[in-house]
């Protein structure tokens, strides 16, 4: 069913996830730069921003090198933390004015738990939870992902490598897809997030 998905999306092998992975970082970026205007203010809500977007577009970039690089372990573990920054923008557009417990003044007391952010994402968008649970188990050393380097042909042969990949194409597919959603839904909750966030500053 997800492999259908990203196929609608324009999915259809990894030359392709690579290229709409692209295209969404920088229609986050753009988004990103619109909103900023061409004389930006540099205060600390600001710059905050800039670190958020900064960090969305590592782990989108992290992800599609890892997913062409035909690794699922690596590729999960970006991903899920592309979804984290994600659910952490969530969550700051519900409580606009913790924004100063992810800044330069934060300290190790102001750290969020990532459950809580997931519940914010989850409220936001529901099944945010279930894909996190997904990328969660394959990023951590758990039963998901056991059999990646595995295969049995249709003689029987079976065949084990050390050296990660995917298990089949749609499988990285699926993987370029996640990035797609995460980093398309991105660009306007960071909009969203800039625009509640400087309320609060100018309040």
């Amino acid at each position: 069913m997800t492999e259908g998905l990203a196929a609608q999306r324009g999915i259809v092998d990894r030359a392709s996830g690579a290229a709409t992975a692209e295209a969404a970082r920088k229609r986050m970026t753009n988004r990103a730069f619109v909103k900023l205007g061409p004389t930006p203010t540099f205060d600390d809500m600001t710059l905050t921003m800039f670190g958020l977007l900064t960090r969305l577009q590592a782990h989108n970039e992290g992800a599609a090198r890892e997913i062409a690089a035909d690794n699922p372990f690596s590729s999960a573990s970006c991903i899920r933390s592309l979804a984290e920054v994600v659910a952490l923008i969530c969550y700051l557009i519900e409580k606009p004015a913790e924004l100063l417990r992810v800044s330069m003044h934060a300290g190790d007391g102001d750290r969020l738990s990532v459950g809580k952010l997931v519940r914010a994402a989850q409220r936001e968008a529901p099944g945010f939870a279930r894909v996190y649970e997904q990328l969660s188990n394959l990023a951590h050393p758990s039963y998901a992902g056991s059999t990646t380097s595995m295969t049995v042909s249709e003689d029987g042969h079976f065949t084990w490598r050390s050296v990660p990949s995917f298990k089949n194409e749609d499988d990285a597919c699926v993987m370029y897809l996640w990035v797609l959603e995460l980093t398309e839904s991105a660009g306007l909750l960071w909009c969203r997030l800039y625009d509640a966030a400087r309320g609060v500053a100018t309040s």
